[in-house]
């Protein structure tokens, strides 16, 4: 994958994101947390975000005040 790539994955318990290098953890219930790489599970998969996936995610970021642009 590229270093620079947009990705996500999906835990059993959490939804991750990786958006220009930062990483996001959904929250239970409502929000979004901003997280260091060492919080994510050691058997993290990723998977492409794809064009789809950033209209869902992408604005919910932006509405909470974690994503610029």
């Amino acid at each position: 994958m590229e270093t620079n790539q947009d990705l996500f994955f999906q835990s059993n318990t959490h939804l991750f994101l990786r958006i220009d290098g930062i990483y996001y953890q959904r929250n239970n219930g409502k929000g979004w947390t901003i997280i260091r790489e060492e919080q994510l599970p050691t058997d993290v998969i990723w998977s492409p975000l794809t064009k789809k996936l950033q209209t869902v995610f992408l604005p919910v970021l932006k509405d909470e005040g974690l994503l610029n642009g």
